[in-house]
């Protein structure tokens, strides 16, 4: 194996630390009935996740869509796990600081093995559009952001940029790399007709409005908010499960 990928082992015990990273303490992993993903993050260093399948949970814990996940069982896309986990952190974790504890809990609980590497890789990027910017800068600096996402929609108040591009990159399968430079919180709202093969896994089954814009995507983003995607390459990371195990009973 490639030694620019990087091999990770399971943990020998649920308290040990990934790269020093703060570690969980205790954990419960059940089998989920909830039919819609929910998660949650505490002031006390807890995070929640209910109706969360394997690979959601390797996205989380390795900073990567899941469409950038390879191999692993069937049942790694399929069945869902509630998943209970405190670290006894004292502050809310997100991003790089929650990735250390839940990598530390799919190798105790799952017996994760994965592989990390970085591979060349189609990507968007989001630029300002030839005409200028057409999205409205919400007045309120102390507006409290609201936004609805849907397979066509994208809707709502003292919405960031960075924020769209979550969104954008699982709807559209493909990272997509933000190249504004724009900092503010927008009013946005815009419709279009998804085509074959998109599509935010999220909301796989939300029905379109029959008001929905007869455009892409694309159109939309630039005719409506002035943004623009282009096709490119770029290096990105890339977790290949070597193998898992259906965690027991906790």
């Amino acid at each position: 194996m490639n030694a620019a990928i990087r091999i990770l082992m399971p943990a020998v015990a649920a308290a040990s630390c990934i790269l020093g990273q703060t570690a969980f303490e205790v954990a419960t992993v059940k089998p989920s009935a909830v039919q819609f993903l929910q998660t949650s993050t505490g002031e006390d260093g807890s995070y929640r996740a209910q109706g969360a399948s394997l690979k959601f949970l390797i996205a989380t814990a390795y900073g990567v869509p899941e469409f950038r996940i390879e191999g692993g069982p069937g049942w790694a896309n399929s069945q869902r796990w509630d998943i209970d986990m405190r670290t006894g952190a004292g502050r809310r974790l997100s991003g790089a600081a929650l990735e250390g504890p839940l990598q530390a809990l799919l190798e105790q609980r799952f017996h994760l093995r994965a592989a990390k590497e970085s591979r060349d890789g189609n990507v968007y990027f989001l630029e300002v559009a030839k005409a200028g910017i057409k999205m409205k800068p919400n007045p309120d600096p102390a507006a409290r952001p609201g936004i609805g996402f849907g397979n066509g929609m994208i809707g709502g108040y003292a919405v960031s940029v960075p924020l769209m591009v979550d969104f954008l990159t699982r709807y559209l399968g493909r990272s997509v790399i933000d190249r504004t430079a724009l900092t503010g919180l927008y009013d946005v709202h815009i419709t279009w007709t998804p085509e074959v093969g998109e599509g935010d896994p999220l909301v796989a089954g939300a029905a379109l409005d029959s008001r929905f814009e007869k455009r892409s995507v694309f159109a939309a983003l630039e005719e409506e908010l002035g943004l623009k995607l282009t096709s490119g390459k770029q290096v990105s990371p890339l977790v290949t499960i070597l193998s898992a195990e259906r965690p027991g009973e906790n």
